[in-house]
Order: C-alpha cells, then sequence, then structure tokens
C-alpha cells in the first residue's frame, strides 16, 4: 500500500495539491515533461543533459505512481489522510417464533356504537326589531327678519414650500490596476531568471547579458530593447512585441517567439539551434527585415 507521504510527494513533484484529478496530473506531466526534455537542453553540457535525465525520471515516476493508485480506486481521487472507518454492528439473528394459541388470528371486534340520545331543537333567540320611524321633534322658534345668506370666504392660497434636493455624491471610480511603465529601465546583466513580466512595457529598455531563462514575457514590449548577449533560453515570449530589438550574439535556444513581431530586429551570431538544428519556435512570427543568425536579412 502507497504511503500518504509518497503520494503528497508525488503530487509536490508534479507542482500540483494533494487529491488532484487524473487530468490535472496528466497536463501537469505533459507540461514539465516538454521543458525538461533533454533534447532542449546544449548537447554540449553534460551537467544539464544530467539534470534533464534525472528530472524526467523523478516526474515520470511521480506520474506512473498516481495513476496506480486512480487505477486501483476505480478512477476516484486518492485519499490524502487514511480515515477508519468503524465496522456496522452485526444485526441480531432472526428467531423463528412458534404461534401460540392466543397469537392465533381472531376476527376484530364491531365497533360499539354511540349512545342514543334524545333529540333537543335548539331554541330560539327572538328579539323584535327597533322602529326606524321617530317622530321630529317640534320646537316653537321666533321668526327672524330678513335672513341674509352667509358670505362665503375666499379660498386660502395653498403655497408649497421649496425644499432643495441632496446633492448626489457620485461613487468613486476605482481603477483598474495597471503594471508601472518600464520602458527605458537599466537592467543590464540582471538576473530575472524565471520571473513574469507578462504585459509589461520594456521598450528602449537596456538588458545587456542579463539572464531572462525561462521568464515569462506573453505580450511584452521590447520595441527597440537592448538585447545584447543576453540569455533566452526557454523564455515565453508569445506574441511580444520585439521590433527592431538589439539580439546580437543572444542565446536563443528553446525560447518561444510564437506570434511574436521581429520585424528589423538584428539576430546577428545569436545562438538558435546545435549542430544546424533548429532550436527555436517562430510560428506566426513576423520576420519581415530581420537580420537572421547569418547575416542574411530575411524578406
Amino acid at each position: 500500500m502507497v504511503r500518504i507521504n509518497e503520494l503528497n510527494r508525488c503530487y509536490r513533484v508534479l507542482g500540483l495539491k494533494p487529491g488532484a484529478s487524473l487530468d490535472e496530473i496528466n497536463q501537469a506531466y505533459k507540461d514539465l515533461a516538454r521543458i525538461w526534455h533533454p533534447d532542449r537542453m546544449p548537447q554540449d553540457d553534460p551537467d544539464r543533459q544530467h539534470e534533464a535525465h534525472e528530472k524526467l525520471k523523478e516526474i515520470n515516476e511521480a506520474r506512473d505512481l498516481l495513476r496506480s493508485c486512480y487505477a486501483k480506486k476505480g478512477a476516484q481521487r486518492p485519499q490524502t489522510a487514511s480515515k477508519k472507518t468503524a465496522a456496522p454492528p452485526p444485526k441480531p439473528p432472526k428467531t423463528t417464533k412458534t404461534a401460540t394459541p392466543r397469537d392465533r388470528y381472531q376476527p376484530p371486534k364491531p365497533p360499539e356504537s354511540p349512545p342514543k340520545t334524545s333529540y333537543q331543537p335548539p331554541k330560539p333567540n327572538y328579539q323584535a326589531p327597533r322602529n326606524p320611524y321617530q317622530a321630529p321633534e317640534t320646537t316653537t322658534q321666533s321668526p327672524q327678519p330678513n335672513p341674509q345668506p352667509p358670505t362665503p370666504k375666499p379660498p386660502s392660497p395653498s403655497y408649497t414650500s421649496y425644499r432643495p434636493s441632496p446633492p448626489v455624491t457620485p461613487s468613486p471610480v476605482v481603477p483598474k490596476y495597471q503594471p508601472p511603465d518600464l520602458s527605458g529601465v537599466d537592467l543590464r546583466g540582471a538576473d530575472l531568471k524565471e520571473k513574469d513580466y507578462a504585459n509589461r512595457n520594456l521598450s528602449n529598455a537596456d538588458l545587456s547579458h542579463a539572464d531572462l531563462s525561462d521568464t515569462f514575457l506573453h505580450n511584452v514590449n521590447l520595441t527597440q530593447a537592448k538585447l545584447y548577449r543576453a540569455n533566452l533560453y526557454r523564455a515565453n515570449l508569445l506574441q511580444a512585441d520585439l521590433s527592431y530589438a538589439d539580439l546580437r550574439e543572444a542565446n536563443l535556444i528553446g525560447a518561444d517567439f510564437s506570434g511574436a513581431n521581429l520585424s528589423g530586429a538584428d539576430l546577428s551570431g545569436a545562438r538558435v539551434g546545435i549542430n544546424n538544428r533548429l532550436m527555436v519556435k517562430l510560428t506566426g512570427a513576423n520576420l519581415s527585415g530581420t537580420i537572421m543568425p547569418d547575416g542574411t536579412i530575411h524578406s
């Protein structure tokens, strides 16, 4: 039986939380295997090749152990903690009951009829109605000479008091978060390994000799940026704008430039492969006017 500590270690190797689904385990394995495949490592670097082999071996073992746990449990998530469930109490044995003379069937007794009571009608509560007619009282009054009708009073004008409506205070508008502008920043020789600069503005920035290996640079603005001899090993530059950027003698092995704009960029002397094997992803990239590593200008 696989221990819980061993399962948790396998989850950590794949970068997952304990209890992840089988689809998440397979996807994490594919992503890590693509990163640590020995073919993506420099062939002239034995240390990196040995590290990639050991890492890929550890990833395979973690994936196989978690898959076996799912197969044993019927495609359910492996438990991260053992819970002891108490066994249900045993059911008492059924005992056969022998019929006794008292237990034999006896027909039900007919219901007793309620006692008869003599009917007594309710006594009427009759009251004579009152006479609505009453003769008016006659009073003798002395006649008044020349009666005059009362003068009507003019209607009083109705005034409504003016009350100004209270001022309406608009609700404050919370501005959306915008990353700081890094255009023209000086990062020469900086260690930016595995950093996240997605959607940043790094136009005209100086990144010469900087370490940008495994850095996430998705949709970043690197227009006219200086990347002379920068290390872009396995950097993610999807849909990045590198127009007229200086990439001379930069290490571009394993970098992903899918959908990037490299028009007018200078790639003279840049490392893009090993033994005439291209190891840079340029799917959908714009290379119009780009100076290629061999010095030719792409049309």
